[in-house]
């Protein structure tokens, strides 16, 4: 049988931040979420200083995708070469490098090279979606890289606690079911969720506009936002964005 074509794309940007901070980034994946607007979450599963592997959910298209990626980095050459297993196409990978070179003063090339071997001809991305898909990769990069120097400014950190006379299985129960927040907490005026698969929530929360933390519209009706949400029971943690 005839082999299944490569399809693969190979695009490149000129970036106003020095080659080290765009490689930082790069390299600095735990961070991603806070910097790039589709990544909701990233865990490292194991780092020997080269090598790492890396559990990563996208929300795109409405919809959260999951990914491992299997990285080497190389700080030397400011490349980073990886391989991702793609969800769209069960049983292939994502093989690609980012790699960024100086140009001139505090100014970079970032290449972003993406290869699906054996895709089959009908995958929905296709090679015009693999070319938009490096397209918007590196667009969002840009725009994060271009503000380093401003990143302590518009970065804020913060964390709160609360003590609970309760079992920690029925607070982190009544955490997970947003769905029952508009009969439980006065501020939440109706909950829209969807859970693709166990664990993996998109919610949109209505709030009311006194006592919410949110800025209410013009006619000072209720403020609704949108939120995707890990549930993670084992652990007894839920991330969200």
């Amino acid at each position: 049988m005839p082999s299944q074509p490569v399809r693969s794309v190979r695009r490149t940007v000129r970036v106003a931040a020095p080659a080290h901070v765009v490689y930082g980034m790069l390299a600095d994946a735990p961070r991603w979420p806070v910097l790039l607007p589709s990544y909701v979450h990233v865990e490292r599963m194991d780092f020997d200083g080269a090598r790492e592997t890396l559990l990563a959910w996208e929300f795109q298209d409405g919809r959260v995708c999951s990914s491992r990626l299997r990285r080497t980095l190389r700080p030397q050459a400011h490349r980073v070469d990886f391989e991702q297993d793609d969800p769209a196409w069960p049983g292939d990978t994502v093989a690609g490098s980012w790699s960024v070179e100086p140009d001139g003063a505090g100014r970079s090339l970032v290449t972003l090279w993406q290869q699906t071997p054996n895709a089959p001809a009908n995958a929905p991305a296709g090679p015009d979606g693999l070319d938009a898909d490096a397209a918007g990769r590196l667009a969002r990069l840009r725009e994060a890289a271009e503000r380093w120097d401003r990143l302590d400014e518009l970065l804020l950190a913060f964390e709160e606690r609360m003590r609970i006379e309760g079992p920690a299985e029925l607070v982190y129960d009544f955490l997970y079911r947003v769905e029952d927040w508009p009969e439980l907490l006065p501020h939440v005026d109706g909950s829209s969720v969807r859970e693709d698969r166990p664990g993996t929530q998109v919610v949109v929360l209505d709030t009311g506009a006194a006592g919410a933390g949110f800025t209410a519209g013009p006619d000072d009706g209720a403020a609704g936002f949108e939120t995707v949400r890990l549930c993670f029971p084992h652990a007894g943690r839920i991330v969200f964005k």
